[in-house]
Parts: C-alpha cells; sequence; structure tokens
C-alpha cells in the first residue's frame, strides 16, 4: 500500500495514527522546499516585523492545511504566516504551483488541484488561539526562513498540543548532513568566535527527521529526497548526550543577533573558552536530542517568542532532555501564539540543568535582562 494511501478521511485517531500522519506530511514539506532551494528561485518578501517569506513557506502551510481540511470535518492549527504574504499574483500563483505539484491527492480522490482562492483561504485558516482550545496542531512552515534563504540550516516542523502540552512533534532539517559527529562538520570561524555548521550541498540525498509521542520515546531516521514513507515505529530511538562534565558540553545558539549573554552563560557554566556552535532553525533541538549538542541557549526575543518555534521542545523531552525557561518552568504552549509566560529558554541534556540555570539568571541578572 502506497504511503498516501494509508491517511484516509477518518476523526478521532490515535496519537500514533496522527503522529505517522505528521511524519508523512513532514517529508512531503521537506521534499517540497528542499526543490525550490535547488531550483535557487529563492525570491524572499519582507513581512511586517521585518522576517522573510518566500513561497516555500507559504506553500508549505497551506499544503498542510489543506490537507487537514481535506482529512477531517473540523481541526484547529496555529501557524505563522497568512494570506497577506500573497497578494501579489506573481507569488499566488508560484505558490498555488508548488502545491498542485505535491500535494498527495490520493487522500481525496474527487480532487485533482486546488484553485489560488482555495490558496488565500488555507492561509487564513490557520490562526487558532491555543488558550481556547483543547487540541490544535502548530506548525512551522520554515524554522530558520534567514538561513533557507542563504542556504544555511532550516527546518520543517509540524505538532500537536493536547492536553496542555505537546502531543506530538516531528523535525525535518534537509540540510543536516548524514555523518557523525555533527560537530567534526562544522567549521570555525575567527570572527564571530564560533562554529558554522555546513548548509546546502547539492549532492546531499537525504535529510534528516526525528518524530517524538508524548510517553512514547523520540525516534530519528533519514529518508530520501523525493520519498515518503516513514512510520514511527521503524525509526530508530535517541537519546539525549550522556555527558555529565560541563566543560565537555558543546552549546548551540541561533546566528541570527543572539545576546552576549548567551555566550557568557556558556563560558562560565564550562569554566573554558568554549566557542558556541551557531545554526538557524529548530535543527538545534534536533541535535540536543540526538545528543549531537548538550546544550541549545535562546534568550533573545524575551517575551516574544512563538509556539511554533519550540515545537522541537517534545523532541528533547522524549530522548531525555529538559527543556525550561531560566526560572524552570516548562513552555506554557496554552496562552496563544506566543510563550508569553517563559523568558530565555535552556534545552539540555538535564545531567546538569539546574547548575545552568543557576549561571544564566546570575548572568542576566547582572545585565539587568531579569
Amino acid at each position: 500500500m502506497a504511503a498516501a494511501e494509508r491517511h484516509i478521511k477518518k476523526q478521532n485517531l490515535p496519537d500514533d495514527a496522527e503522529l505517522n500522519e505528521a511524519i508523512f506530511l513532514t517529508e512531503i514539506c521537506g521534499n517540497l522546499t528542499r526543490t525550490v532551494q535547488g531550483s535557487k528561485e529563492l525570491k524572499e518578501r519582507t513581512k511586517g516585523d521585518c522576517s522573510p517569506v518566500t513561497k516555500a513557506d507559504l506553500a508549505v502551510q497551506a499544503l498542510v492545511t489543506l490537507y487537514l481540511q481535506e482529512t477531517r470535518q473540523r481541526f484547529n492549527l496555529c501557524a505563522e504566516e497568512d494570506s497577506s504574504q500573497v497578494k501579489d499574483e506573481e507569488m499566488l500563483l508560484a505558490v498555488t504551483a508548488l502545491v498542485n505539484e505535491h500535494f498527495p491527492f490520493s487522500v481525496c480522490p474527487d480532487r485533482e488541484s486546488f484553485t489560488t482562492e482555495d490558496i488565500t483561504s488555507a492561509l487564513d485558516n490557520a490562526d487558532a488561539d491555543t488558550s481556547k482550545v483543547n487540541e490544535c496542531w502548530v506548525m512551522d512552515p520554515i524554522d530558520g526562513t534567514r538561513g533557507f534563504v542563504r542556504y544555511g540550516q532550516y527546518a520543517v516542523a509540524l505538532g500537536k498540543i493536547k492536553d496542555g502540552g505537546l502531543e506530538l512533534a516531528v523535525v525535518c532539517s534537509p540540510n543536516v548532513p548524514a555523518g557523525r559527529p555533527f560537530t567534526d562538520l562544522c567549521t570555525y570561524d575567527a570572527e564571530s568566535d564560533s562554529h558554522q555548521s555546513p548548509g546546502y550541498n547539492s549532492e546531499q540525498t537525504d535529510a534528516s527527521l526525528l518524530a517524538a509521542l508524548r510517553g512514547h520515546g523520540c525516534r530519528e531516521t533519514r529518508f530520501e529526497f523525493g520519498s515518503t514513507g516513514l512510520m514511527f515505529e521503524g525509526m530508530d530511538p535517541i537519546n539525549v548526550s550522556n555527558k555529565t562534565a560541563l566543560f565537555e558540553f558543546n552549546f548551540c545558539e541561533s546566528v541570527n543577533f543572539p545576546p552576549p549573554s548567551q555566550a557568557k552563560t556558556a563560558r562560565l557554566v564550562s569554566a573554558a573558552d568554549n566557542p558556541m556552535y551557531q545554526l538557524d532553525s529548530m535543527a538545534k533541538y534536533s541535535l540536543v536530542a540526538a545528543g549531537e549538542m548538550d546544550c541549545y541557549l535562546r534568550f533573545s526575543g524575551m517575551g516574544r517568542q512563538k509556539i511554533w518555534d519550540h515545537v522541537g521542545e517534545l523532541l528533547v523531552i522524549e530522548a531525555g532532555g529538559m527543556v525550561t525557561d531560566v526560572n524552570g518552568k516548562r513552555l506554557n504552549f496554552t496562552v496563544g501564539k506566543k510563550l508569553t509566560e517563559n523568558i530565555q529558554i535552556v534545552a539540555s541534556n538535564g545531567k546538569c540543568h539546574q547548575a545552568i540555570l543557576d549561571v544564566a539568571e546570575a548572568v542576566l541578572k547582572g545585565e539587568g535582562s531579569l
């Protein structure tokens, strides 16, 4: 049976079946984004918050929304984009063409294609308020669009919030190469005093994909570009690193405007001048979950973190790690689009989590950031 044919119109699927649907969709969207990046047609538009958006971001969100519309009588979805980004005809036609090229039409035999009106409607059907619903899909169509347009790291992330927390999560990182350890694939940059991750490689033939189900662990695999068919039960269980000596920790952060407090915290905790590993996107959560990184610090955007940027939280938790803010509180996904109840975030292997929090708190207080 083909992968797409397993996904029939049905309500109230068990959580593991919905996870396999999310894996299926993330494979499709990983393929879509890789196709666009490989085409070198990465014309970006600037949104109101000065962040970039591309036709790939919009096509991924529209495709997933249309899939949910076609396979469910009702659903809630909270995602990043909306139809205001496709008001010009060129962008709208490009997004529509991408969706029609990659959508799994076998799930809805009565459909052969979607119109531009279908696309704009779908993009506006992803504005659910997690403070008002018990179950809600959450998606970042391309996390790290800045990395995407400069041929660096990015991720496609899809999760579901249920009963107050993430119930399932899938993160695909198309530009994370095969081969371990990841640190050996990075290069030191003296100007920024940081390790820079590898980026797009036209010869790379597969993508990294991690998935987690609450209470059932985290698993990872790689899939060949252009293919689908992964199932959670066929993936490899993974765990965070077992390092307990902070001086051995590898810390990672975003490429984009990281506050000095992050690097200062890492240096003080490790008692060494240990340059950060910098890369875009939720690939950082994936690397911590897989034991390739030991801690991810995100102190920027205090009070403005979006829930879709942290779908990877469940990966780390289910791999045996910890994710909290600097006050030790778990991330609260049920207060709307922003994590308004959480500030500066730490994701680690959990072995020395409190020590990292204590140092971070002291650093931030010293800088007046708390």
